[in-house]
């Protein structure tokens, strides 16, 4: 919730609202503003138009996250952050539908996919982590991963060079996943040790920067609950903690 001394800052679009999101769209308003946005943004991909809470208008979301709604016929579009006025606050409810969508696409994620370092106590939360091996908060949050197993975190981690597939980063990301001890190779790679290069052909490292850039992330570490909850940039253990207590308590 966001509270009302924020509605200045809270964006373009605030607007007071009482429906529930809707899932059925008129296939003539689902094509129409399929058609602007290929015509507008080639090559842009997007996702699949819904209805928003707002009648007449409908939402759709591009790459990386960003959402924009649209009319039936496509013609006007509006990008920015839609909220409904709560008695407790605001509710941003495009992050809601950004929620959904994240944890859908985590949840398709192959167990292999990712190098996991498993809770220690019975595990309480899953907390996937965007990594790369150069990044000075990536190895301070690695610092980090102790403390969160031993309390009950599962963290699992994706790859996403800062510099982009192809690169040296990747290539050392792409190491630790194709070593026979992956969170052996990615904890020295993450203290800066020297291991060799190694890029199996099958490594994902450029499967999960795409998957990044689709959920919107911008640096590194990027952090997610298992219910989609962004979390960015680094934090302690004893402030993940927290955040997990308090989603736990909801």
């Amino acid at each position: 919730m966001i509270p009302l001394r924020t509605l200045a800052a809270a964006g373009p679009l605030l607007l007071s609202l009482t429906q529930p999101l809707l899932a059925e769209v008129p296939e003539e308003a689902s094509r129409a503003i399929a058609e602007s946005l290929t015509r507008a943004l080639p090559g842009v991909e997007h996702g699949a138009v819904r209805e928003s809470p707002i009648p007449g208008l409908y939402q759709v979301e591009l790459e990386g996250g960003l959402f924009l709604f649209a009319t039936a016929d496509g013609r006007y579009l509006i990008n920015g952050e839609l909220y409904e006025s709560r008695p407790e606050g605001l509710a941003n409810l495009t992050e809601e539908a950004r929620k959904v969508e994240r944890r859908r696409l985590l949840a398709e994620l192959a167990p292999d996919e990712a190098i996991v370092f498993p809770a220690r106590a019975g595990r309480r939360a899953v907390l996937w982590v965007f990594t790369d091996v150069d990044c000075g908060y990536c190895r301070r949050f690695h610092q980090e991963v102790p403390a969160l197993n031993e309390a009950g975190v599962e963290v699992r981690y994706l790859a996403f060079p800062r510099t982009g597939p192809g690169t040296p980063s990747a290539d050392r990301l792409a190491t630790a996943w194709c070593s026979e001890d992956r969170r052996a190779a990615l904890t020295a790679l993450k203290a800066g040790k020297a291991v060799p290069v190694r890029v199996c052909a099958d490594n994902p490292v450029a499967r999960h920067y795409r998957l990044g850039e689709r959920l919107g992330v911008q640096g590194t570490p990027a952090l997610y609950l298992a219910d989609g909850t962004s979390i960015p940039g680094y934090r302690p253990a004893a402030e993940l903690l927290e955040i997990v207590a308090a989603q736990g308590r909801r």
